[in-house]
C-alpha cells in the first residue's frame, strides 16, 4: 500500500470514528494526519516506510513480511515509541481521559490494519468504523475513571524509555499490554535475561510463586488443569513453585479423594485444601436454570458459585494468611470459587489466566466485578480470548502477555501399538477421534447424531473413537467406540492412528488437543461456533469447521476421501503449532509477567 493512499484511508476512518464520538457528547481531538513525519504526530507512514528504511530494524523488516510475524508489539516498540509519548502525554489542552480513549482507537486501529495488511477500501469505512466504535464503547467511559492514574505513569514511563530504545525489549515478542506497560514490561524481559545464568545455581534463592486452580494431580482430566501442572513444572527451575488446589479429582462431585496436606510431585509444593460442600446436581440444576431463564441476583450469584464448587474457604483463608510469602498468584480460570474470592486477597500480584469464551457465566456481574475488575495482570491463550475480555470487560490499563501454551510430543508415538492394544475394539477400520470429556456440555450429543446420520448415508467401515470420561450416555452402537480415560501415550498412539480429530465443542479457550492433533500431521474438524477453534482453522489452514449436518457431512467426506488435501493440512498444522505454541516461549513469557509484578506488586517478605 502506498504511503498516501495508506494515510488518506487512515484519515477518513478517523473522521468517521469522530463524527460517531461527537454525537455522543464528547469533546476529544484528534490530530490531523500528514506527510510530514513530526516527534508530535503520529505517522501512518511509519508503518512501512519506517519498517523499510531504517537500518537498525533488520530484524523487524524480516518479521514483518513474515505471514506468520507479530510485528505490532514490535512496531510500537521500534518505530513509535517517541510519537506514542507525545500522542499520549503531550496534548494537556484535551481531556486527558478523552484523549486516552482515543489512543486506544488508534492501537486497535493500528493492530487491524497490521493484522489485515491492508487498510479497508473507501467502501469498507463505515462498517470498520461500527464495527471498531462498537468493540471500544465501553473504553471511553473505562478511561474517564483512571485519567490520574495516566497522568502518574507518565513519569515512570520517561524512565523506562532509555531502556525501550536499546532494544533490551526483544524478548516480549509474545505480547504486550497496555502503552504504558511495554517499556516496564521490556525491564522485566531484562530482568528474565539476568536472572537466567542465577537460577542453573543449585544454591540461589529462588522467589516463590504460587498457581491457585481447582483441581491438580496425575489423575484430574481437564484442560485447565493439565495446563497449569505443565506450566508450574517449567517454572521449576526459575522459582520456588506452589500449588493451592483441593482434594477433589472429579468436577462433577467435587467429592474429596486426594489427602488434605502438602506433597512434593516432579518438583512442585503441592497444598490441598478440602472441599467443605458436594455438588448436588439438581441444586446447581434449579439455581443454573433460573440463571439462563429469568436471571439471579447479585446475592444469588455467590450461591451459585457455591452450589457449582470447588466451595474451599480454607483455600482462602491460607491465601489471606500468606499473600506476602509469594512473589505473584497465577490464577487459573475465572470461573470457579478459589479464582473468584483468591483474586481479591491478593492485590498487585494477581495474575489470572481467564480461559475465557463466550458462554452464559461470563455475564455475571460477580465476575466483572471480582475477577476482571481485580485483576493486576491477564495471560490470554489466544488473540479471540483477549478480544473477548476486552470487549465485555474493559479494563484497558490491565497489562497482558497472549500465548498460552506449549505442545511438545513424546519421541516414541507408534500409530501400530495402538491398533495392537485395542484389536478387539477398533482393528484396522478406519477412525476418526474426539479426545476429552464425553459430556453435553461439550456438544457430545449432537456430534453422536451427527456421526451415525454420516454412516447411515455413506456406510462404510468408518468408527468414531472416543477417548476421556464419560458424563453422559454414550450410544450403543458397534461404530462408536468409548476407550474411557487411557494413558498420555495411549493418547498419542490413537491420535497418530487416526484420520483426523473431531471437537464438537461450542466453548473453548484454547484446545491443547486440536494443536496435539495439528502437531501430528492430523486435520481437525471443528464446530464454528467456537472462535478460537474457528480461528486455529482459518490461521492454519489446518482444518475445517462446520455449523450445520450438511457442512459435518461435507467436510468430513472431503477430508476422508482426499489424502492429499490432509497431507497438505497436516503439513499446515505442524508449522502453526511450531511458530505459535512452544513452551521455551511461553515459559520466557510466563517470566517475564513474574518479574514485572514482583518489580511492581510490594515488598515481599
Amino acid at each position: 500500500m502506498r504511503e498516501q493512499e495508506k494515510g488518506a484511508a487512515t484519515e477518513e476512518l478517523m473522521k468517521e470514528l469522530r463524527n460517531r464520538v461527537a454525537a455522543r457528547g464528547k469533546q476529544i481531538h484528534i490530530p490531523e494526519f500528514t506527510e510530514k513525519k513530526s516527534a508530535d504526530r503520529f505517522d501512518p507512514g511509519a508503518l512501512e516506510g519506517g519498517l523499510k528504511t531504517s537500518g537498525e530494524n533488520k530484524d523487524l523488516n524480516r518479521s514483518f513480511a513474515s505471514p506468520g510475524g507479530n510485528p505490532v508489539k514490535r512496531l510500537i516498540k521500534k518505530i513509535c515509541t517517541k510519537q506514542i509519548r507525545f500522542l499520549m502525554y503531550r496534548q494537556n489542552e484535551f481531556n486527558d481521559a478523552a484523549d486516552q480513549a482515543m489512543n486506544e482507537l488508534y492501537s486497535y486501529i493500528v493492530e487491524e490494519m497490521v493484522r489485515r495488511s491492508k487498510e479497508p477500501s473507501k467502501s469498507e469505512i463505515p462498517a470498520f468504523a461500527e464495527q471498531i466504535f462498537a468493540s471500544q464503547e465501553s473504553l471511553m467511559e473505562d478511561l474517564e475513571r483512571q485519567a490520574e492514574a495516566l497522568e502518574a505513569s507518565n513519569a515512570a514511563l520517561e524512565k523506562e524509555i532509555e531502556r525501550l530504545e536499546r532494544g533490551a525489549g526483544e524478548a516480549v515478542a509474545g505480547g504486550a499490554g497496555s502503552d504504558a506497560d511495554v517499556a516496564a514490561k521490556t525491564a522485566d524481559s531484562a530482568a528474565v535475561t539476568e536472572s537466567t545464568a542465577g537460577a542453573t545455581e543449585a544454591t540461589a534463592k529462588k522467589d516463590k510463586i504460587c498457581f491457585v486452580v481447582q483441581r491438580y494431580g496425575d489423575e484430574v482430566n481437564g484442560g485447565a488443569e493439565l495446563l497449569c501442572m505443565s506450566l508450574a513444572e517449567r517454572m521449576v527451575p526459575y522459582y520456588d513453585v506452589e500449588i493451592l488446589t483441593t482434594t477433589a479429582i472429579d468436577y462433577m462431585t467435587w467429592k474429596n479423594e486426594y489427602p488434605v496436606g502438602t506433597e512434593e510431585l516432579r518438583g512442585v509444593t503441592i497444598r490441598r485444601f478440602p472441599v467443605e460442600r458436594d455438588k448436588d446436581p439438581a441444586e446447581f440444576k434449579e439455581i443454573h436454570d433460573r440463571f439462563l431463564t429469568e436471571g439471579i441476583s447479585e446475592e444469588e450469584e455467590l450461591k451459585w458459585l457455591e452450589i457449582q464448587g470447588p466451595y474451599t474457604p480454607s483455600l482462602i483463608e491460607y491465601i489471606k494468611e500468606n499473600r506476602d510469602t509469594y512473589v505473584t498468584f497465577i490464577f487459573f480460570t475465572y470461573l470457579y470459587y478459589p479464582t473468584v474470592m483468591g483474586v481479591r486477597e491478593v492485590p498487585g500480584k494477581a495474575i489470572v489466566f481467564p480461559l475465557g469464551h463466550d458462554e452464559p457465566p461470563i455475564r455475571m456481574k460477580m465476575f466483572r466485578r471480582e475477577v476482571f475488575g481485580k485483576a493486576t495482570a491477564y495471560f490470554f491463550n489466544t488473540e479471540e480470548e483477549r478480544l473477548l475480555v476486552r470487549s465485555r470487560f474493559g479494563g484497558y490499563r490491565i497489562p497482558y502477555l497472549t500465548g498460552g501454551t506449549g505442545i511438545d510430543l513424546p519421541e516414541d508415538i507408534n500409530a501400530d501399538r495402538f491398533r495392537e492394544k485395542y484389536a478387539d475394539r477398533v482393528g484396522t477400520s478406519p477412525f476418526i477421534i474426539y479426545v476429552g470429556r464425553i459430556d453435553a456440555s461439550k456438544n457430545c450429543g449432537e456430534l453422536f447424531d451427527f456421526f451415525r446420520r454420516y454412516k447411515k448415508e455413506h456406510p462404510s467401515d468408518l468408527k468414531l473413537v472416543l477417548l476421556g470420561k464419560p458424563q453422559m450416555e454414550v450410544p450403543e452402537d458397534p461404530d462408536i467406540v468409548p476407550l474411557g480415560f487411557v494413558s498420555d501415550q495411549d493418547k498419542y498412539d490413537a491420535e497418530a492412528a487416526s484420520q483426523l480429530l473431531v471437537l464438537p465443542s461450542k466453548f473453548e479457550s484454547l484446545s491443547i488437543v486440536v494443536l496435539e492433533a495439528m502437531a501430528l500431521h492430523h486435520p481437525v474438524l471443528v464446530n464454528s461456533g467456537c472462535e478460537v477453534l474457528l480461528g486455529h482453522c482459518v490461521k492454519s489452514d489446518a482444518g475445517l469447521a462446520y455449523s450445520t449436518y450438511g457442512e459435518f457431512a461435507g467436510s468430513l467426506e472431503l477430508l476422508l476421501s482426499d489424502e492429499k488435501l490432509r497431507t497438505q493440512m497436516g503439513e499446515n498444522g505442524v508449522a502453526y503449532v511450531h511458530e505459535n505454541y512452544r513452551w521455551d516461549t511461553f515459559v520466557q513469557r510466563m517470566r517475564i509477567m513474574v518479574e514485572h509484578l514482583k518489580r511492581t506488586g510490594g515488598e515481599v517478605k
